[in-house]
């Protein structure tokens, strides 16, 4: 057996073991020592592990994650997602799908301080299904609305998935942030319009709620202060070069904290939850690295990556037709698991290939995100529409993926311009630099 067919088997063997429901961070781990221990020796296989690992975790770029998701639990238990949604609804509500434009912006606003596409959709979905229930709203069309908003947590910035992406490819963390800002509005305002015009097609009495008074509108918006506050100082001061993004995650996790306490939102008991979830999770995606590390070694030995960089280089396919196949693989894995270890034991094989095709990392680290947000809202795995079932159980999955699949031709529309215009996200980052 070939090395590259080695390597080939060790990647379809650990995603095979994922997709049956084995821990991600030991399925990693175990085919990389294993693949390591049979090509190249026990030896060196055990002896690499360690050292391996803990250069990995060991890195000072890591402790961003803790304090990013910090951040975003402690404004989750101050109240953040409520504020949020109530502002969206006073300014939003009276229009054609009013509600649903609402659920939209709220899920944008929360994704700007929690970084996670499964925590948006579960807080702002708690407020906003309701809500269209009463409204009557057809309940399948109006989780999907909640699902696919909720995957604008890992686009717009500061996003977890670009955080571990970056370490990944060793790329700015500042300038991801600063990347996702447009896609991820964009991409907002393209879920937004499709809302409107769906919803224009049904009348109903209730939908056509007078608008609320300007006084409420503008006591609504004290709910954007902080979030406002939060996203200026810690991504502006990032991006500025006041903050590393590691002082910047400090800042925010601060400053939610000193929010919530001027609040009085939090009691003994939330904090204690938001300490304890912040330390689960990070943990959970600390284990992942670690696995993909090992897992990165073997890909390394049978020389994967560089194989195939060659392989694409010399052959004959435009470069556009190579990028639509690796869309489509992530398309397809984004199906059938959840996109994070999808990105970690993808990223080491295709990185070398997107710098050698000229592409810059930043517009790929986007580019794969957009395509991980398809992958949470379709079947058979689609996460985030999983979390809304929990709170529609009287709505069947068959009806949530239906639905879902409107948002769907958005985001891929999306993909689509990215690819033609490979310069995109570049060019939005630009107007900060």
């Amino acid at each position: 057996m070939s090395p590259e067919m080695a390597g080939l088997v060790g990647v379809l063997v650990a995603l095979c073991l994922i997709f049956l429901g084995t821990n991600v961070a030991a399925a990693m781990a175990v085919v990389g020592m294993a693949g390591v221990s049979l090509w190249v020796g026990t030896a060196v296989g055990f002896e690499s592990l360690a050292p391996t690992i803990y250069a990995k975790i060991g890195q000072y770029d890591l402790a961003v994650l803790p304090l990013f998701i910090l951040m975003g639990q402690l404004m989750f238990s101050g109240g953040g997602g409520e504020r949020l949604y109530s502002a969206a609804r006073a300014w939003l509500g009276h229009m054609p799908g009013g509600l649903a434009v609402a659920t939209v912006a709220a899920c944008a606003g929360f994704a700007a301080i929690s970084g996670s596409a499964i925590a948006t959709a579960a807080t702002i979905g708690a407020f906003a299904l309701p809500e269209m229930q009463r409204a009557k709203y057809p309940m399948g069309f109006a989780g999907a609305t909640v699902a696919a908003s909720g995957t604008l947590g890992i686009l717009i910035p500061p996003s977890v998935t670009f955080i571990i992406y970056g370490i990944l490819v060793n790329e700015s963390i500042g300038r991801l942030f600063i990347a996702g800002i447009a896609p991820g509005i964009i991409m907002a305002m393209g879920f937004a319009v499709m809302v409107v015009l769906v919803e224009r097609r049904r009348v109903l009495d209730t939908e056509f709620a007078p608008p609320a008074s300007w006084s409420v509108r503008f006591r609504s918006l004290t709910g954007l202060i902080e979030p406002a506050v939060l996203l200026i100082v810690v991504i502006g001061g990032m991006f500025g070069g006041v903050f590393t993004p590691n002082e910047a995650g400090a800042v925010g996790a601060t400053g939610a904290f000193l929010f919530g306490v001027a609040r009085r939102s939090f009691t003994w008991e939330s904090l204690s939850k938001v300490f304890t979830e912040t330390v689960v999770t990070s943990a959970v995606v600390v284990f992942i690295i670690a696995g993909s590390a090992v897992l990165s070694t073997f890909l390394t030995v049978t020389r994967i990556p560089f194989t195939l960089a060659e392989t694409v280089m010399s052959s004959d396919l435009p470069h556009v037709a190579v990028l639509m196949l690796i869309s489509a693989g992530y398309l397809i894995a984004g199906m059938v698991m959840e996109i994070l270890p999808v990105i970690i034991i993808t990223v080491p094989i295709f990185a070398p290939i997107i710098v050698n095709m000229g592409y810059d990392l930043i517009w790929f680290g986007v580019l794969i995100v957009v395509l991980g947000q398809a992958g949470m809202i379709t079947p058979p795995v689609g996460v985030n529409i999983f979390v809304v079932k929990r709170m529609l159980p009287f709505i069947s999955l068959g009806e949530l993926f239906k639905a879902a699949w409107l948002f769907v031709g958005v985001i891929v529309a999306l993909i689509a311009v990215m690819i033609a215009w490979k310069d995109s996200v570049l060019f939005f980052v630009s107007w900060f630099e």
